[in-house]
């Protein structure tokens, strides 16, 4: 009784056996070329992925220092005149040029920090310096206040936040 493989030898014929070896070597070959080049892809896009992550965690390291060293430069402003004026607060800022040198700042502002009791005369010292309309917002008893009194550049966008309780 014929076996299948030596009936498939006689359909076939002579050369089919080493062709099929053939065959399946070549098929094994390319599954591991494709299983190789894989993960060699792989691995490169990981490594693009690394170099790109570690590239944006140095760019927003490096935008908050920026952001630190104008804070901190309002911060020396303030230690020398205390009592700094809207025009030295304005100096200030267009002279770093924060909003046009680093992209993400809208304004570079002080909040004053207002007990209750001088909210009132707070309010009217900021109103005589030419703004009629300023008050202290979100209204509401509080201990202390901490309005937005500096802001700058004073445009449209950042006179919506003149008077803003910080707290």
């Amino acid at each position: 009784m014929p076996t299948v493989i030596s009936r498939w030898r006689a359909q076939l014929g002579p050369g089919a056996a080493s062709a099929l070896l053939v065959s399946a070597i070549c098929l094994m070959l390319t599954t591991v070329a494709w299983y190789a080049s894989r993960a060699a892809a792989s691995g490169e896009a990981h490594g693009r992925f690394r170099l790109a992550v570690t590239e944006t965690a140095i760019g927003i390291a490096d935008a908050l220092d920026n952001y630190e060293n104008v804070l901190r430069g309002g911060v020396g402003l303030l230690a020398v005149a205390p009592e700094a004026t809207r025009a030295q607060w304005r100096a200030y800022v267009e002279t770093v040029r924060a909003t046009e040198r680093l992209r993400g700042i809208q304004g570079v502002g002080f909040a004053r920090r207002v007990p209750a009791a001088e909210k009132e005369a707070h309010i009217r010292a900021v109103q005589a310096e030419g703004f009629p309309d300023y008050r202290i917002h979100p209204d509401g008893p509080r201990e202390d206040y901490t309005p937005i009194v500096y802001l700058e550049p004073f445009d449209w966008r950042n006179q919506r936040a003149f008077g803003y309780d910080m707290m």
